[in-house]
């Protein structure tokens, strides 16, 4: 599987802790043995003074109801059942193989990193870090550290994006996704470049992506095409990309054009695919006339 979905078996059980309140996962490292192994003696409502965020901490008082400190700091343990996922986080698949991986992690070391969340209705909603948050479910953590931020709709949505961009891991498309939205939103170019500290080529290439089928998004996602074929296939349209992906894609067989570079993928398409007339010899006078 490409992307972590929920059918998966795992993710299944995950999601069935789903939630629960995030806690940062520096906080889940000082606490890593309660933490991880969903201990019972494990009392998240008396954070130590050392814990991050723990700003006069109060007895007997569980780590969602402590009095906010700086919105910076305010890291707590949350409880997974409480928290909710979002829908405007620019990442919408996850790689099962990577988030066991990462899961298996959390069970050695912890959570090392808060996610963020702000107040929902009766418990939290993710702005960012949902991958650790599926890791920790799948890892059987009781609790999760988070960074707890009062923020409106709009701002939860530009920090989602925002802190999701810069991660290593984002795939093409959803960084071209995210791009878009942003250029939809009134955002320049120029803004994305000096904001993500891309540039102008990267931003352009990835905004081309858009344009392929979704059957190329799905060999893309998977790391069957390579981003330069995917730009490549981009410059043709529907018509065209739904034929070639049929005969030379879809199957292993020996017309297959998979492993093609950039440039000869280019190549075969045009030579398959698109008339070039000086390539036949008849009278061409009323070309220039054709809509075609």
């Amino acid at each position: 599987m490409q992307t972590a979905k929920a059918n998966s078996k795992s993710k299944q059980s995950g999601k069935t802790a789903v939630r629960t309140p995030a806690v940062s996962e520096a906080v889940a490292a000082q606490a890593q043995d309660p933490v991880a192994a969903g201990s019972p003696d494990m009392k998240p409502a008396e954070p130590q003074a050392t814990d991050i965020g723990a700003v006069n901490p109060v007895a007997e008082t569980s780590p969602a109801e402590q009095p906010a400190a700086h919105p910076e700091t305010d890291v707590r343990l949350l409880d997974l059942n409480k928290i909710v996922n979002s829908t405007y986080n620019p990442r919408k698949n996850f790689r099962e193989d990577t988030l066991l991986e990462l899961a298996e992690s959390i069970k050695q070391s912890g959570v090392l990193q808060p996610i963020c969340v702000r107040p929902r209705d009766e418990g939290f909603e993710i702005v960012y870090g949902e991958r650790r948050y599926w890791a920790a479910a799948m890892a059987n953590l009781k609790f999760i550290p988070a960074l707890v931020r009062d923020l409106s709709d709009a701002e939860a949505e530009d920090a989602a994006i925002t802190e999701n961009l810069q991660r290593k891991d984002v795939s093409p498309l959803e960084e071209a996704d995210a791009f878009k939205y942003l250029l939809d939103k009134g955002q320049s170019i120029a803004d994305l470049c000096g904001r993500f500290g891309k540039s102008e080529f990267y931003v352009r290439g990835r905004m081309k992506l858009l344009a392929i089928s979704d059957d190329f998004r799905k060999m893309l996602d998977a790391g069957e095409i390579s981003i330069s074929q995917a730009m490549e296939i981009a410059k043709f349209d529907a018509d065209i990309q739904g034929r070639m992906y049929e005969q030379h894609f879809a199957q292993q067989y020996y017309n297959s054009w998979h492993d093609l570079n950039a440039k000869a993928l280019y190549q075969r398409v045009v030579q398959s695919y698109t008339k070039i007339l000086d390539r036949y010899k008849f009278d061409k006078g009323e070309c220039d006339t054709c809509p075609n």
